[in-house]
């Protein structure tokens, strides 16, 4: 009898459900679980003259800060393999990196940011060039935020299995329906990515998100910033400005710790006690045990550091967060609306999601004057830019035929 891997799965090379089968394929979709050094150079070898290759990852974060790598499945269309880096160390997986690290071979994965993060992390810069599904799918008139599921059930005609979503991925042995199903994400993937370049391609817009694919391998984006951690607090710029620098520390210190310890931001201090803390500046460990949320034994660890946060952070008097977007009176509001309706128009007309051309933020700024927007730059300019400029400022008139927006010369 064949002895059985420590995933459960009688053999390493496993023949997917048939469910897995995508119809562009013409043969049985087999993948190889690899858990040896050995077996991941065989499979490198395999991959080396690849254009291109199928990610995606299973991770766990649930008690850390930093996502925890359980499963990273890739595919080039003819092999695809779920390897297993809890079996395996850095130095084993160096065969496996050297080769995602190419610059000659596209990486092609699906909300490609929670993934990067994860190389930066284990690697610190993650891989380029990038090429992202979801924001290809965008670009061909899918929604902008669309999961991986509907964009292959839209471009396959396959419904995928999300019974196992939620699996506890760090968890061993796998079973076969859990490993087919982190199988499938890179099958489907690498069948999705040459269907997406044709019709990319035949649109006439295969280069057009070259500078996003691009941004998404800069690796500031997935290194934690404590200075800026403020950014992500909800309600922090409706508290009156000494209240937003308290605030803005409690978050610094926050982040830190958070790093330091390898937890998640929220184990160390809630949202809503961080913001309650800057709100009502207690003086002393007394005070904070009156704090809604906000334990004994946090204040038996951070206490004193909580209370020294406030204190040196009472003396600011001027605001730390600014009204964002552009300063419109009154007058130029309108003007916003109609030209993020001409947008929308726009973008219905061109089958793409408006908000991958632009934000409502940058209309507004368009609309106070200024030009130095990525709206009016590259493909954005082409698809809407200059035809919302041309109606700000005047060489075009809007007028509704037939229920839709159009755009004509001014008379």
């Amino acid at each position: 009898m064949e002895e059985k891997s420590k995933h459960g799965v009688s053999g390493r090379i496993i023949s997917a459900l048939s469910s897995l089968a995508s119809p562009v394929m013409s043969k049985p979709v087999n993948y190889q679980i690899i858990e040896t050094a050995a077996e991941l150079q065989q499979f490198v070898d395999k991959l080396t003259d690849s254009d291109w290759l199928a990610l995606d990852t299973e991770f766990i974060r649930e008690s850390t800060y930093y996502p925890e790598l359980a499963l990273l499945q890739i595919s080039n269309g003819e092999h695809t393999a779920c390897i297993d880096p809890i079996a395996l160390s850095l130095d084993e997986l160096e065969p496996l990196r050297a080769l995602i690290y190419r610059e000659d071979i596209t990486k092609v994965l699906h909300a490609a940011s929670q993934d990067l993060e994860i190389f930066n992390h284990l690697y610190g810069r993650p891989p380029s060039p990038i090429f992202d599904t979801q924001m290809a799918g965008a670009l061909l008139g899918m929604d902008e935020q669309a999961g991986y599921g509907s964009l292959v059930q839209q471009r396959l005609g396959i419904r995928l299995d999300k019974a196992h979503s939620r699996a506890d991925w760090k968890r061993r042995p796998l079973s076969q329906k859990e490993l087919d199903y982190a199988a499938a994400d890179v099958i489907h993937l690498a069948a999705l990515f040459p269907a997406l370049i044709e019709e990319l391609e035949s649109r006439g817009r295969l280069g057009w998100l070259d500078e996003d694919f691009a941004q998404l391998s800069d690796p500031s984006k997935y290194t934690p910033d404590p200075d800026t951690a403020w950014k992500r607090l909800k309600g922090l710029g409706r508290l009156r400005p000494v209240q937003q620098h308290i605030g803005a520390a409690l978050a610094r210190w926050r982040e830190n710790t958070a790093i330091a310890q390898n937890k998640p931001r929220g184990w160390i201090l809630k949202d809503d006690v961080l913001l309650d803390l800057a709100r009502m500046q207690p003086a002393d460990k007394a005070g904070l045990s009156r704090l809604r949320g906000l334990h004994d034994k946090t204040i038996h660890r951070h206490g004193d550091d909580l209370l020294k946060i406030i204190s040196e952070n009472q003396a600011h008097q001027h605001a730390l967060i600014e009204k964002s977007g552009a300063i419109l009176d009154k007058s130029q509001k309108p003007a916003v609306e109609l030209l993020l309706a001409q947008l929308s128009q726009l973008a219905m007309e061109m089958q793409m999601a408006p908000g991958l051309i632009t934000r409502r933020k940058d209309i507004e700024k368009m609309v106070s004057g200024e030009r130095d927007l990525r709206l009016l730059q590259g493909w954005r300019l082409q698809a809407a830019g200059q035809a919302l400029l041309d109606t700000l400022e005047g060489r075009s008139m809007l007028s509704i035929k037939k229920g839709r927006i159009s755009a004509g010369p001014q008379a």
